[in-house]
């Protein structure tokens, strides 16, 4: 049997508690590669590594295909997950790209959560450290030119056809609008496009300030400075770059290329 791509994880408590007044957790899985979901809930005296592990036996057996990888986006659920994935021989990556999973979360938070018994709406977040600075980009890793783009839902979709050595591009049902993006160019593109793939991109977003910058989101909790600028040109362009990510509901994309070559070295889709 094939392997799917990734699988993408969630096992954590949810906004809802049983008769006894006792948080509901719930274990979400999304195959990226066919879309086929699998869910199931536990009481906190269940939520564990042996029982996550019981019930990703179920979803093997009941999954089109096994996952290459299980990937997980909460730090604190570490131990559970990498134990019980560990035990299944199935390799894990914890990283903030897990999309698919997200938007599905929020569409169960929205429309599904609210309607059932015990639900509790969930409370502020809690005050959480304040995070350091954005780092500034390695120097030998800077492109010498950059801008802001924007591609049809179609274009998007036609650059599956080609072969682009770095980057990952989902299959995500992109809204009818122009999906924002960037595009770097460097002549060390493949340097630069080999560590974009190590850290994990996950969003860029333009940050106003004197400089203004264009932060990208990566790992677990990584920023860095892609590039800053006082222009007041390029300052617009970053406030439309944010205002056309509303409009394509948060989906844009990152692109790396050598300034003399049309063929481009890496494409990633990223989410805020």
């Amino acid at each position: 049997m094939g392997r799917s791509v990734d699988w993408e994880l969630d096992f954590y408590y949810r906004p809802l508690v049983d008769a006894d007044n006792r948080k509901i957790w719930e274990l979400l899985i999304h195959d990226r590669a066919t879309g086929w979901r699998f869910e199931r809930r536990c009481s906190p005296q269940e939520a564990n590594a042996t029982w996550l592990r019981e019930n990703l036996q179920i979803a093997l057996a009941e999954a089109p295909a096994p996952p290459q990888r299980v990937l997980y986006f909460r730090p604190l659920m570490s131990g559970i997950v990498e134990r019980a994935c560990k035990e299944l021989d199935l390799q894990t990556r914890l990283t903030r790209r897990t999309f698919y999973l997200e938007e599905w979360l929020r569409a169960r938070e929205r429309d599904l959560y609210p309607s059932e018994t015990g639900y509790q709406p969930p409370g502020p977040p809690p005050a959480g450290l304040e995070r350091a600075p954005a780092r500034p980009l390695p120097d030998a890793l800077r492109g010498e030119r950059w801008a802001f783009v924007a591609l049809s839902a179609t274009e998007i979709r036609e650059l599956k056809e080609l072969e682009i050595p770095f980057g990952e591009q989902l299959n995500f049902a992109l809204p009818p609008v122009p999906v924002p993006g960037v595009v770097i160019f460097s002549e060390r593109a493949e340097p630069l496009a080999a560590w974009m793939s190590g850290v994990d991109p996950a969003w860029l977003y333009f940050q106003p300030g004197k400089p203004a910058s264009l932060v990208l989101e990566a790992g677990i909790e990584e920023r860095w400075v892609m590039v800053s600028f006082r222009n007041a040109q390029i300052i617009g362009e970053g406030e439309d770059f944010e205002q056309a990510k509303e409009r394509s509901a948060g989906h844009h994309f990152l692109v790396i290329q050598r300034p003399d070559q049309e063929e481009f070295t890496g494409f990633w889709s990223l989410h805020q």
